[in-house]
């Protein structure tokens, strides 16, 4: 044997030798030897320096109220703190109202931001707490998003390099968390929350970089319960994002991957990251919204004929996106609901204020309490506006539209055509939603893909849509005073959506508050007949993995001769879609029974019983959304 044989020997050995070794020491070292799994939970104790963090009042979840077991909860996470505690009262110095008793109810003066600001509140929790009935509570993380620069906290959401907090003389950046913003929020979440909060819908609500953070903490926990290392119930059902910072250009962290986020790159930034996770958090079920503002400012110019008004739009960032980065964001919004939030009150609020970017954040709190509108288009029944100046118990009453807590009123998707005389019976308006709080999150989820901008009547033609409906023209809507009634217009055209959850009624309420209960892949036949019965159209869909269906129904074509197509629906004349959920199993043994005047907290949506429903679809229906879920009950 040569000395170079006895040489390759010996290393082999040693190399067999020190992988059992490895072995070994994998199977028989205590965790505390072994390179941490991503198969495992962090722990609070696993976090560096947490407690001394804690302290300060930081990385802490603050209830607004005790916590109610029977209510849905709001996790509010918010953004830029500018070394200021953030608050869900609206700031008294900012938004400055007009003397109460005013009668006038569409005014705009120098001094007012709010439309009939007498009846308003400043404290947006009250809406939440005491109108809608929800618990909240606020993610304390103010000292580390006291940066100058939105880079520098959105580093801290995924590694540790930049972690530094603000402290009384200046910065902590020592004694600071070993792991990134997203895991700490996440395990704080988990140990301290999650067992109280899961069945009912939770709800992430974040602005500025606390909507990045609400969407990579949505992930991170989608990650882990894919593992099965969480329960699905603790996962958010709805993620709302205002104003979230979007960067396109690399984020040059110390990975060129983000460690926990499956291989995501983050060469390109924060808008592609969040393109990405909003991939999984969607698949599992959330309905994801998006509310980006924009402020409409007038400014003067002097030209050689004169000085003119000419606008100038801002955004909370200032971000360019080139070509690319406009693919990449489209993408991003066919996995939410998106509204381009239109305003010129913030021209008045002060710099420091706008450096927190909460303007679609305090619009979206408000909107809770749904539209504030008292009437429009000479019809008032479309929504409503509080009349009580101090307490919220005593509304208006328009009779057979006062469907939320408190008889709220919706934001409604497309006001001209819910109040033209000529449309269809009133009894059938006021049931298709726009982007908002109030608006419920089953609706929420059916919207997904679906854009929203502020719109405004202006005429109406004298044309019609193959349904009938009359088609109008609108005008840019911006908002001069703050309001929660934006007048929303959809881009849903040309199409007309069914959806809703097969979902499990374990306990048997009537309410869709088991959690994620839905049955995967559920199959639905739908058949669709014409005001005679006859049978257009026949076929089956089948439901995502969180049990959720869609029916499309896109509508005719007309020629240029002005002959309606073959395929596709017109609902000028009545027709009738009939649902039946098809059980593959003897589990679901009948539908459950339902809660008079309460509608599966999907507000105005129909109910199956005997596993099938007939839906009236008329010219109302058309190009809108109708939800209708299906309950059963499960087998004991």
């Amino acid at each position: 044997m040569t000395k170079k044989t006895k040489l390759i020997i010996v290393i082999v050995a040693c190399v067999v030798i020190l992988a059992v070794t490895a072995t070994l020491l994998g199977v028989f070292l205590p965790p505390l030897f072994r390179e941490k799994s991503d198969e495992t939970l962090l722990k609070k104790s696993d976090i560096a320096y947490l407690s001394e963090v804690r302290k300060s009042g930081n990385l802490v979840f603050e209830w607004v109220k005790p916590y109610n077991t029977f209510k849905p909860t709001l996790v509010v996470i918010p953004g830029e703190s500018g070394g200021e505690d953030f608050s869900m009262t609206l700031d008294a110095a900012e938004y400055t109202f007009k003397e109460s008793g005013s009668s006038s109810t569409d005014y705009v003066v120098a001094d007012n931001i709010g439309y009939r600001a007498e009846g308003l509140k400043l404290n947006l929790a009250d809406y939440w707490t005491n109108v809608a009935g929800w618990n909240v509570v606020i993610f304390r993380w103010e000292n580390f998003t006291d940066e100058d620069n939105p880079d520098d906290i959105l580093a801290k959401l995924f590694s540790v390099p930049k972690m530094r907090y603000s402290v009384e003389n200046g910065y902590e950046t020592t004694k600071v968390p070993n792991y990134s913003l997203t895991e700490v929020f996440a395990t704080l979440y988990i140990e301290e929350l999650s067992e109280q909060i899961k069945g009912n819908e939770i709800r992430f609500v974040g602005n500025g970089t606390g909507a990045d953070l609400a969407l990579t903490a949505s992930y991170y926990l989608a990650s882990k319960q894919e593992k099965g290392l969480l329960d699905k119930n603790v996962l958010p059902a709805r993620v709302t994002l205002c104003d979230p910072y979007l960067s396109v250009d690399d984020m040059n962290l110390a990975d060129s991957v983000i460690p926990w986020g499956s291989n995501i790159s983050d060469d390109y930034g924060m808008l592609y990251v969040a393109d990405k996770m909003s991939e999984k958090v969607a698949s599992y079920g959330a309905a994801i919204e998006m509310v980006e503002s924009k402020e409409i400012a007038t400014v003067k110019v002097e030209t050689g004929s004169g000085t003119i008004d000419q606008q100038v739009v801002n955004y909370a960032y200032d971000v360019e996106m080139g070509e690319n980065d406009e693919v990449t964001f489209n993408s991003f919004k066919q996995k939410l609901t998106y509204l381009e939030f239109r305003e010129s009150y913030s021209t008045k609020f002060s710099d420091e204020y706008k450096a927190k970017k909460r303007i679609a954040m305090d619009w979206y709190l408000y909107s809770i309490i749904g539209s504030d509108d008292s009437g429009n288009a000479g019809a008032s029944y479309a929504s409503g506006y509080p009349r009580s100046l101090n307490d919220f118990q005593t509304y208006y009453s328009y009779s057979g539209f006062n469907w939320a807590p408190n008889e709220t009123r919706p934001i409604i998707n497309n006001r001209q055509l819910n109040n033209d005389s000529s449309s269809t019976a009133s009894s059938s308006r006021g049931k298709n939603f726009g982007l908002s709080a109030w608006t419920p999150t089953v609706y929420t989820r059916a919207l997904r893909g679906i854009s929203f901008s502020m719109k405004k009547y202006l005429t109406k033609t004298t044309k019609e849509t193959v349904h009938g409906n009359p088609v109008y023209t609108f005008s840019d809507y911006t908002m001069a005073y703050f309001r929660s009634e934006n007048f929303q217009l959809s881009d849903q055209d040309s199409y007309t959506l069914i959806c809703g959850y097969v979902y499990k009624d374990y306990d048997g309420d009537g309410y869709m508050n088991d959690g994620y209960a839905g049955i995967s892949e559920a199959t639905l036949t739908v058949s669709v007949t014409d005001s005679k019965e006859n049978e257009i159209a026949s076929f089956s869909v089948n439901a995502d993995d969180s049990g959720f269906y869609v029916v499309r129904l896109d509508d005719k074509t007309v020629d240029s001769e002005g002959d309606l197509s073959k395929e596709g629906y017109a609902f000028s004349s009545t027709h009738y879609v009939s649902l039946t959920f098809v059980p593959d199993s003897h589990d679901y043994y009948q539908t459950a029974s339902a809660v008079s005047g309460v509608y599966y907290r999907t507000i105005n949506g129909h109910n199956f019983t005997k596993y099938n429903t007939k839906i009236t679809m008329n010219s109302y229906y058309a190009d809108a959304i109708t939800i209708a879920n299906c309950l059963v009950k499960v087998s004991e």
